[in-house]
């Protein structure tokens, strides 16, 4: 049976709950918008988002796996077809459209992998606007001296002094960081849905396997077919 498929099932339940630590978008929100403040008070570089990045690490090792998983699944019901006859073909048939629907499955999943690299194209250039600005503060210095005698009597000087200072400032624009969290907690979302969709994926499969088993194992009874019930 599909002895690797529940297992897998277990896996991406409990990697769920680890990767993804907040219930929802508003809770993801809050604790993003806290970290990014934190941060930004230490250095004003990039640090990154660190709840994101260990996710798109975790989904796409999962959706490598689930797709060498459903190639296995594939290569087996392919092993175990036999050949075409004249009649008594309904187990070929059952074997061709449960590999047709794993196919299909494959093919979605290859796709969400496709577009993590905007994630960070996109943190970054919303981070990039965030305004560092200067503050420039003045400053009035003055001094007087006094000095006596000569042949024109006493005598009185005085002299002033300004001097301008410029302070650097950080300047927090909360326009510009809730752009850069607003990014993290979209792809926080989107990932968290590709989790979901994996656990979907191996229920699905494991249903259409374990439904029709006996015909994807022995299209034509006992002695049709080759059977290699360990290939997944």
């Amino acid at each position: 049976m599909a002895t690797g498929l529940p297992a897998a099932l277990t896996r991406v339940a409990s990697l769920s709950q680890s990767t993804f630590p907040h219930a929802s978008p508003s809770a993801a929100t809050a604790a993003f918008s806290n970290e990014l403040a934190a941060a930004l008070k230490s250095s004003s570089n990039n640090s990154g988002n660190s709840t994101v990045s260990a996710a798109i690490d975790t989904v796409s090792d999962e959706v490598n796996t689930a797709i060498a998983t459903l190639q296995s699944l594939e290569r087996w019901i392919q092993l175990s077809t036999p050949q075409m006859e004249d009649g008594n073909n309904f187990g070929v048939s059952v074997q061709m459209v449960v590999a047709k629907e794993l196919a299909d499955i494959r093919k979605e999943l290859s796709k969400i992998t496709g577009g993590f690299v905007d994630y960070y194209e996109k943190r970054a250039g919303a981070f990039d606007k965030i305004s560092n600005l200067s503050i420039e503060s003045k400053s009035t210095a003055s001094s007087e001296s006094e000095s006596a005698g000569g042949k024109d009597g006493e005598e009185k000087k005085t002299s002033k002094s300004v001097s301008t200072d410029v302070k650097m400032s950080t300047r927090e624009d909360i326009d510009r960081l809730k752009a850069v969290v607003a990014v993290d907690v979209k792809w926080y979302s989107e990932l968290k849905a590709a989790m979901t969709e994996l656990f979907n994926t191996y229920v699905i499969a494991l249903d259409v396997v374990e439904k029709n088993f006996l015909k994807l194992s022995e299209p034509k009874g006992s002695s049709g077919g080759r059977n290699y019930d360990n290939m997944y």
